[in-house]
Formats: structure tokens, sequence, C-alpha cells
């Protein structure tokens, strides 16, 4: 499952959605920072060019039901449980996988059972690197290189439905995607200053750090979009489509499912309920699950 790192990664990321609406109203009159404000100006331009394209996406993502993806999956051996259902929550505000509500999408009057497996997605439809091992954790990279390779062949990619999927996702929806002038902001926010301040104190450039570096990637957009929607999901060295689009929490309330993933080649990735799921509930994993309670459904011995 993932390491440490990603969870006091999540933290930032949600710290800084929260302070990000208090802040950018001002933000150029608070930081007085020359190099700041310059940087502002050089990039203001880019934005303007890009802003008709993240409408664009912005309105593919608020109307994707998940229906060709899950066609795709029960069509290739998988199977998902006919009482989810992939779409925004009742707020409309994020994306994650419910359970049907009764008179809603599908009008089941069921929920999902304890037990009851909720997708099993075949080894054929995970991707995942040549070398693939279990036990892999921390970042991997012949599995980022592999799915980035697959971000390029888009509708030739034998994943295509999946794929394309994650393509149309917004940018910058966390701080490493942030812009130079954003990642300055947080910084001077946060009051980081190398090893001083709020942590993680590498969080903001782990593009540069892992895929250009470590793992000798090059700098494209569609390599940064592939590289963070990679490090944004659960597994270090998968992607298992459907799975990846459950939310995460650790609230012992909230959690309601378990996942195995395969533990040799040619296995597929299980996710199952480990409790009774209601109707209109959220279908919830979590991302950093420690290894000590990683089968104890009521959560009692993992560290939050």
């Amino acid at each position: 499952m993932m390491q440490q790192h990603r969870y006091y990664f999540l933290a930032l990321a949600t710290f800084s959605i929260a302070i990000t609406t208090t802040i950018l109203g001002f933000f150029t009159t608070t930081i007085s920072a020359e190099e700041i404000v310059v940087d502002a100006v050089v990039e203001k331009n880019d934005m303007a060019t890009n802003k008709s394209t993240q409408n664009d996406e912005a309105d593919k993502n608020i109307a994707y039901d998940g229906s060709d993806l899950i066609e795709w999956i029960t069509s290739n051996g998988g199977f998902i449980h006919p009482n989810a259902r992939i779409g925004l929550d009742p707020t409309g505000q994020y994306r994650g996988v419910f359970v049907k509500s009764v008179g809603g999408e599908g009008d089941t009057s069921g929920g999902i059972e304890k037990d009851a497996i909720i997708a099993e997605i075949p080894w054929d439809l995970i991707i995942k690197p040549p070398n693939y091992r279990s036990n892999d954790f921390g970042t991997n990279c012949d599995a980022l290189h592999e799915f980035y390779h697959q971000f390029q062949l888009g509708d030739e990619s034998k994943y295509a439905p999946y794929i394309n999927y994650m393509k149309n996702q917004p940018d910058g929806r966390i701080p490493s995607e942030w812009s130079k002038v954003g990642k300055k902001l947080l910084r001077k926010i946060l009051d980081q200053d190398r090893t001083i301040g709020l942590p993680p104190f590498n969080a903001l450039y782990r593009f540069e750090q892992t895929w250009m570096n470590k793992c000798n990637g090059e700098d494209t957009p569609l390599a940064r979009s592939a590289f963070f929607q990679f490090t944004s999901r659960d597994e270090d060295n998968l992607m298992a489509p459907f799975f990846d689009m459950t939310n995460h929490s650790n609230d012992p309330k909230k959690l309601n499912t378990i996942s195995t993933k395969p533990n040799r080649k040619g296995r597929p990735f299980t996710m199952r309920a480990t409790r009774d799921i209601a109707t209109g509930e959220q279908i919830i994993n979590s991302y950093n699950r420690c290894h000590s309670c990683w089968f104890d459904e009521k959560y009692e011995d993992c560290e939050t």
C-alpha cells in the first residue's frame, strides 16, 4: 500500500486547499517578495491560454459517470457490483464511488452486504510494470514509465477507457502541480525553509526529484499529467481501474472496504466490503492502511 510520505502529502493538500480560498484575493499585497510578483506576471499569459481548455476538461469530468469504464471491465472478464456507481457526491463537490440510491441512478433497493466483492479487476486490465512484484513499496520508476507510455498511446492503448478518463482530469489539484509562484506562496505561508516550518518539506518538488532525477523521465505536459495522476492514487506499483476512483479515509466510521492486490502475475485485484454499505453511502478505501492492521476490519490496531 501507500507509504507514509503520501499520507503527509494528502494532509498538505487538504490544508492547502482550505487556505487557498482565503489568501488568493490579497496575496500580491501580503507577499512582498518581488520575485513572486514577477513570476505571477510571467505566468499570467499561460494561465489565460489554458483557461478554456481547463474549463472543457472540467465539464467532461463533471458529466462523467464511468459507464464506459464499467462496461469495459465487465466485458473483459471483470466484475463491478451492480449496486456501485461512479459519480459526484450528493452536493456535487467531488467525484467518488457510491452505492446507488433508492429511486436514483439504477433504482436499487439494496446496498452492498458485508464480505461482498465490490470490484474484481482482471490482471490484463491492470497497468503495471513488466517486472511487477507485489511487495514493492515506494515509487516504482518502471510502473511510472509504463503508465506514461499508456498516456502517450491514448486511444491506441489497450487501457484506453481508463487512460482517457485519467487524461481528462484537470491539472493543479495538488500542490506539487502548482506553478512556481503558487509553490512560493504556499512555502511562505507554511514558513518553510529547508527543515523549518510545516512538513513535508519535499512534497512540492516530487516531480523533479522522483520523475526527472530518480526515474530519468522527460519534462513534458503529458509526462507531468501522468506522473501526478499516478502518484495521487493508492498503489505504488500498479494502477487498477475503478478501484482508483474510490476516495480515502482512515475514519473507522467511514472506511468500509479492504483490497487485495495481486500477489503474483495473472491474479486479479479485488476489493471487498468490510461491513454492510447502505444505499447512497460512499465506498471508501484507505490509501495508507498500515501493515500491522492490514486485514483488521475494525481498524483497532492501526495508529492514525
